[in-house]
C-alpha cells in the first residue's frame, strides 16, 4: 500500500513535469520567429525568479571552492577555538594561550611547521610556564581536536 502511494506520487510528478515541458515548448513555438527564437512580445516561460536563480548559480560557479582557497593565515593556530583549548590543556589563562599562539603562528610557517626543539618554540613555552614538551603535546591535542 505504501509502495502504491509512492508510485502514484511519482507518476503524478512525472505528469506535471511533462505538461510543464509541453506548455513551455508550445509557448515557444507559438511566439517564435522561425530560427530567431521567441518574439519579444511572446510570454516567457522563464520567470524573473528563474533568471535570478540562474544568475546566482553562475556567480557561485565563479567563486573559488574551499579546496582551492588558500588556508587561512595561521591555520589551526589562528582558529578562534584554539586559545581556549590550549589554555584548558595547559592550565593557563585564555589570554596567555592566545598570546602564545600568536607568537607560534610565524614560527609554524618556517621550515614546514613548528619545531618543538627550536629556540622560538622553547621561548614561547617558557613564557607560558610550561615545558616545550607540554606545549608540543597541547598543540598535537589541538590538531586532533580541530583537525
Amino acid at each position: 500500500m505504501v509502495m502504491t502511494k509512492l508510485v502514484r506520487r511519482v507518476a503524478a510528478a512525472a505528469g506535471v513535469a511533462a505538461v510543464a515541458v509541453a506548455s513551455a515548448g508550445a509557448a515557444w513555438v507559438a511566439g517564435g520567429n522561425g530560427d530567431k527564437g521567441p518574439s519579444p512580445t511572446a510570454s516567457s516561460s522563464v520567470s524573473v525568479d528563474d533568471q535570478a536563480l540562474r544568475a546566482q548559480k553562475m556567480a557561485d560557479l565563479q567563486k573559488p571552492r574551499p579546496a582551492e582557497s588558500a588556508r587561512p593565515s595561521g591555520g589551526i593556530l589562528a582558529d578562534e577555538r584554539a586559545a581556549g583549548l590550549v589554555a584548558s590543556s595547559l592550565g593557563v589563562s585564555h589570554d596567555a594561550a592566545e598570546a602564545a599562539l600568536t607568537q607560534l603562528i610565524p614560527l609554524s610557517g618556517a621550515k614546514g611547521g613548528l619545531d618543538p626543539h627550536g629556540d622560538g618554540f622553547r621561548a614561547v613555552a617558557t613564557g607560558l610556564g610550561v615545558t616545550p614538551e607540554r606545549l608540543a603535546q597541547a598543540i598535537d591535542d589541538l590538531k586532533r581536536g580541530l583537525g
